[in-house]
């Protein structure tokens, strides 16, 4: 399992938000280059970055500074916010990172995305499906940086992209996001059961090791870690040693 290490950008600082709040942002850096140099040094091999004012904004709007963070070290990135054209996952291929993270565009024009996994490569593109869970366990997916909901469930987003070749999925359930609650391993569970040959990414409400060791138990292939790591509740050496990926 991959331990992802998190780094949120809104307006050129690393912060982390509850529940995708913009005005309930907590600041932790205002130099992500150091953090990312701080992940690759407990043992990282690979850096999740999102561009939280493009995700707002609808459009890249960090580019050059996610470029200088992923050039800056020896990891391997994947990077998401704000991606809703082709050209966009093509600028942030071209300066050197490894996968690009596809929300909205997913949802919005799900026909684009299976040419970009076609062209790509499954390894280069993942499809993030942040969720609002009900009581029964439907999963409502979000659109627009969390602001919107698309009427979709998480399996009517993912159908299209099974025969072009999808390999990689983000899931987030926003009520857990930034609350240090805990992951909610029963979304998990199903989601894996259902999707075996699919590379799940969890993320949201990670706090500490045994929450690692409960996602790698229910076979997530990667976990998306931010809060924790900047509050100190999570060791992130301890955690690449429970994923076994550095």
């Amino acid at each position: 399992m991959i331990i992802y290490p998190a780094i949120d950008l809104l307006d050129g600082a690393c912060v982390r938000l509850k529940q995708g709040d913009f005005a309930a942002k907590t600041e932790y850096d205002t130099d992500p280059a150091a953090v990312a140099a701080r992940f690759r040094a407990a043992g990282a091999g690979w850096l999740h970055m999102v561009d939280l004012t493009g995700a707002k904004a609808g459009t890249p709007m960090q580019a050059e500074l996610v470029a200088k963070t992923a050039q800056s070290v020896d990891m391997r990135v994947q990077v998401g916010g704000g991606i809703r054209a082709a050209e966009h996952v093509a600028a942030i291929l071209d300066v050197g990172v490894d996968r690009v993270i596809i929300g909205t565009l997913a949802i919005q024009k799900p026909a684009t995305v299976a040419a970009l996994l076609r062209d790509r490569g499954a390894d280069k593109i993942c499809i993030a499906l942040d969720v609002f869970v009900d009581g029964d366990g439907t999963t409502n997916v979000a659109t627009n940086a969390w602001s919107e909901a698309s009427g979709k469930t998480l399996d009517d987003v993912i159908a299209p992209f099974l025969e072009a070749g999808l390999k990689h999925i983000l899931v987030t359930d926003i009520d857990r996001d930034g609350m240090e609650q805990g992951p909610n391993e029963a979304l998990y569970t199903k989601i894996v059961a259902d999707y075996p040959h699919l590379d799940v990414q969890a993320s949201g409400g990670v706090r500490n090791l045994n929450d690692v060791q409960r996602l790698a138990a229910l076979g997530a292939a990667g976990v998306i870690t931010g809060r924790a790591l900047y509050e100190g509740t999570l060791d992130l050496a301890d955690a690449v040693r429970i994923g076994g990926e550095g």
